[in-house]
């Protein structure tokens, strides 16, 4: 089956072209390509609006972003070994980045996997993914964590706002390994316990890690 088209407005690819990876609402050819009548999750060819490819896209059509690039090559589409390869070049960037076993593995769009968030603890993984692009994806995710990273347990947070939009069901579950949802975190030298059920999105927020920090340093300097 050939995948569908979607065709911007004149100039709206500059922006894609300068480097960006989203597609808004206002700057679709719904005339020549009506949006609203692809699926969500589908994937797209991304042409300007004289036909030249700028890529494939992930199409969320009822989203002001309504579609996410996944590929600058319009014969690209989300594949296992892309998804896999795209799993260890992100692991990769923290490492050099971060180290450790703790830490945001996946990000979304800045690691080419829109809508999916991996944070790692340890040997305990909580994926979180909010666009129905990656839902069929999500076991073999689970898969690679478990062999490529001898993941203890793999939790899916999926209970996220977004996905109602995307027509896509809360689900929060233990998808790999014991189904123990207290959970815990090293950082910064400390260790914290959480419980990745009742905690909000993953359960930690690693954006903070800094913040943490400098609040123990003051910390230290207080008497008691």
């Amino acid at each position: 089956m050939d995948r569908p088209e979607l065709k911007l407005r004149p100039r709206a690819d500059r922006r894609i072209r300068a480097g960006h990876v989203w597609v808004y609402s206002n700057e679709v050819d719904t005339e020549a390509t009506p949006l609203k009548a692809l699926p969500a999750g589908g994937e797209a060819t991304l042409l300007t609006h004289d036909g030249k490819v700028l890529g494939t896209v992930v199409l969320s059509p009822n989203h002001l972003i309504c579609a996410r690039l996944i590929s600058r090559h319009g014969k690209q589409g989300l594949t296992r070994s892309l998804i896999k390869r795209r799993l260890e070049q992100a692991d990769a960037r923290r490492q050099v980045l971060i180290g450790g076993e703790h830490y945001r593995m996946v990000y979304g769009d800045s690691d080419g996997l829109p809508g999916l968030v991996i944070d790692r603890f340890g040997a305990d993984f909580v994926i979180q993914s909010s666009l129905a692009a990656l839902e069929p994806w999500l076991e073999v995710i689970v898969h690679v964590l478990a062999s490529k990273w001898s993941a203890r347990s793999v939790w899916l947070k999926n209970d996220g706002k977004m996905r109602a939009q995307e027509g896509l069901a809360e689900q929060v579950v233990c998808a790999h390994g014991p189904e123990t949802s207290e959970l815990s975190v090293t950082e910064n030298g400390v260790t914290f316990g959480f419980d990745v059920v009742s905690g909000q999105k993953t359960g930690w927020f690693f954006d903070h890690r800094n913040n943490r920090a400098r609040l123990n340093a003051l910390i230290a300097q207080l008497d008691a």
